[in-house]
C-alpha cells in the first residue's frame, strides 16, 4: 500500500490513504472493505527490521432491502456486522473480551424485545438484526449499533430512515370539481390540480371570446 514514503497508485483506495509524519497510516472514509491486517515494516540500512501488526475491525450497519424510501407500516431490518481479520475474529474477541453488540435508539436506550415493535436476532457473534414496524414519526429516525467493552462504548454505526408518506388530499368539495367527469377526477384527486389545469384554461378561452 505505502513503500519508501510513497503510496502505490494501483490500489483502489490510494486517495483515501496518507502517511502521518510518525509513520502512521491513515484512512479515510473507512468502508466495510478496509478491515483487516495492516503490518509496519521496517528497514534500517536496506536490512529488513522489525514488523508491527494492527488489525482494524470494522463496524457497519446497512438495510435489507435497497429501497431508498419505505413506507409506514412496513417492516424494515437493519444488520449490525463486525468486521474482522481471520486471524483476531470477532468471535473470540467477543467470547474472550466481554465485547458486545447493541442497538439503540436516538437518546441512547438499549433497545430489547420486550418492545413488541422490535425484534432482536443473532445470526452469530458478530451480527445483530433489527426489525422495526415503522411509524410516520420513524422519518430521518436514526437507529444505532454500538460496541461496548465493559459497558464502555467503543465505536458506532447509524442508519436513518426515510419514510415515505403519501400525500393525503383533502375531500373534493368545489362544486365545479363535481362537476368533472369521474374518470378523471380519479385520477386527479386534487380540485386545485383539476381547476388550474382544466377549468382555468377554459375560462381564459372564454374570456378571450368574449
Amino acid at each position: 500500500m505505502i513503500a519508501g514514503g510513497k503510496k502505490k497508485q494501483d490500489t483502489e483506495r490510494h486517495e483515501r490513504l496518507s502517511l502521518g509524519s510518525d509513520c502512521s497510516l491513515n484512512i479515510r472514509n473507512v468502508t466495510k472493505e478496509d478491515y483487516g491486517s495492516y503490518t509496519c515494516r521496517q528497514y534500517v540500512n536496506g536490512q529488513q527490521g522489525t514488523d508491527a501488526r494492527v488489525f482494524l475491525h470494522v463496524l457497519h450497519v446497512s438495510p435489507s432491502s435497497s429501497q431508498n424510501e419505505i413506507s409506514p407500516g412496513s417492516f424494515v431490518t437493519l444488520s449490525c456486522q463486525l468486521y474482522s481479520f481471520a486471524g483476531a475474529s470477532c468471535d473470540d474477541l467477543i467470547r474472550s473480551k466481554g465485547i458486545q453488540l447493541i442497538w439503540v435508539n436516538q437518546t441512547g436506550v438499549k433497545l430489547t424485545i420486550a418492545d413488541s415493535r422490535y425484534q432482536i436476532s443473532a445470526p452469530g457473534h458478530c451480527i445483530r438484526n433489527l426489525t422495526a414496524k415503522l411509524l410516520n414519526e420513524d422519518d430521518k429516525r436514526k437507529w444505532r449499533c454500538e460496541i461496548t467493552h465493559r459497558n464502555q462504548v467503543k465505536t458506532s454505526d447509524t442508519y436513518a430512515a426515510k419514510i415515505s408518506v403519501q400525500q393525503k388530499w383533502a375531500p373534493c368539495r368545489n362544486d365545479l370539481c363535481t362537476a368533472v367527469d369521474a374518470p378523471l377526477l380519479e385520477r386527479t384527486p386534487d380540485c386545485n390540480r383539476v381547476q388550474r389545469e382544466l377549468f382555468n384554461p377554459l375560462m381564459h378561452r372564454i374570456r378571450t371570446a368574449n
